[in-house]
């Protein structure tokens, strides 16, 4: 599939998800410029392609602005359909998933018919999950057009809508087929919304790679400036971490944890003030703010009690580093939120467990811990403290 030097491919293998025993399921991940014309000529899409019903869902702004570079690829099925979702988290709702089921199946979808997901991170986990979930499952081609969506939400089989109480409640593992992240894609979104995608492999960098991270420093200005050349290499390295982790730990049951860096206080966040005033981006940065809050807090604590394992926290200069970039993407301060509802949907995470919440702290730079039996009180003293230092 690959040729240009800038176009990367990533094979994503995950043992014992194949069909047999002790078989293994593996997809491509292809990242540049140029992704798309690449995939309609790949001879092993086009034999995926033939003979299906597809049906690609995406928004209309975005189809109409974009969708002419995808067609080539979806005229290589036997026939298609588009279904329209709206923009942002709105697509996450559970009836526009319900309304997504009743057009496929009026549009005649079988077993073997195919989902492409053509937009940002929220059409994805939508497509997704409708593509999980109807007549029991059909496949996937992720096809992501925001930066979010190819560093991090495209790649490892997360799907997900949104309740009123708590974002991504209701999901489903299923990996795609092939990921088709082109960046050229990426040059008509807002400054807002690239900044709102570093956040995720900056998130990423800081507990899993030490070598992305120092390049992110190294080259912060042309990262902020979001080059065509440096989003190629910044996808790339980003999708690259994130297959090795999914690689090791397709169901999240333990490395994979640490990608939700930042998340439960972000996505709490998020469901606070309606899914419509913060991108996900900038709510996970104040998670991550957050979390670097409660490790220096249970780090303070745990060497004043003479050790522990919160001692073992925030053990190098990671805070301030990471401080360092997230002070540079013009996040926004917070709007009016009531400490005591934001706490009670940090109590209903779908992370959490019986014994309580599973926290995701920094140790080090390319190192994380999680931290459980974190007591209520300290969490909520610091939610008040968090929200009356950033504007809410």
């Amino acid at each position: 599939m690959a040729g240009a030097p800038d176009l990367h491919r990533i094979e994503v293998d995950i043992p014992g998800a194949g069909r047999g025993p002790g078989s293994s399921f593996g997809y491509p991940v292809l990242v540049g410029p140029g992704a798309l014309a690449a995939a309609a000529a790949d001879a092993a899409l086009a034999e995926l392609l033939s003979q299906r019903t597809v049906f690609v869902v995406t928004s209309r702004p975005l189809h109409e602005r974009h969708g002419a570079r995808l067609q080539p690829l979806v005229d290589l099925a036997r026939r298609h359909r588009v279904f329209e979702v709206p923009d942002g988290e709105a697509a996450k709702e559970p009836a526009e998933l319900v309304r997504l089921w009743e057009c496929m199946l009026a549009e005649g979808g079988k077993r073997d018919s195919l989902v492409i997901a053509f937009g940002g991170g929220s059409v994805g986990d939508l497509a997704g999950f409708a593509a999980a979930t109807f007549l029991r499952g059909i496949e996937l081609i992720q096809v992501p057009t925001t930066l979010l969506a190819q560093v991090d939400s495209s790649v490892g089989g997360k799907t997900g809508i949104d309740l009123p109480r708590g974002k991504n409640s209701v999901g489903a593992f299923l990996q795609p087929r092939a990921v088709i992240a082109d960046t050229s894609l990426l040059g008509t979104l807002p400054a807002a919304e690239l900044r709102s995608g570093l956040v995720e492999t900056i998130k990423m960098a800081a507990l899993l790679d030490r070598e992305l991270f120092e390049r992110i420093e190294r080259e912060y200005e042309a990262v902020l400036r979001f080059e065509p050349a440096t989003l190629a290499w910044l996808v790339a390295g980003s999708v690259e971490m994130k297959a090795a982790v999914v690689r090791a730990d397709p169901f999240e049951r333990a490395e994979r944890k640490l990608l939700n860096f930042g998340h439960t206080f972000g996505h709490a966040l998020e469901a606070a003030t309606g899914y419509s005033q913060l991108r996900h981006g900038e709510a996970v940065a104040h998670g991550i703010r957050f979390a670097l809050a409660l490790a220096a807090d249970l780090r303070s604590h745990a060497i004043e009690a003479g050790g522990g394992d919160g001692a073992g926290l925030l053990a190098d200069d990671l805070a301030p580093r990471l401080e360092a970039l997230l002070s540079r993407l013009e996040l926004p301060l917070l709007p009016p939120i009531d400490p005591l509802h934001l706490i009670g949907i940090l109590r209903g995470d779908k992370k959490a467990r019986e014994s309580g919440l599973t926290w995701v702290l920094p140790r080090r730079l390319g190192r994380g811990a999680l931290v459980d039996g974190v007591d209520e009180t300290r969490v909520e003293r610091l939610v008040r403290e968090y929200l009356a230092g950033n504007g809410a």
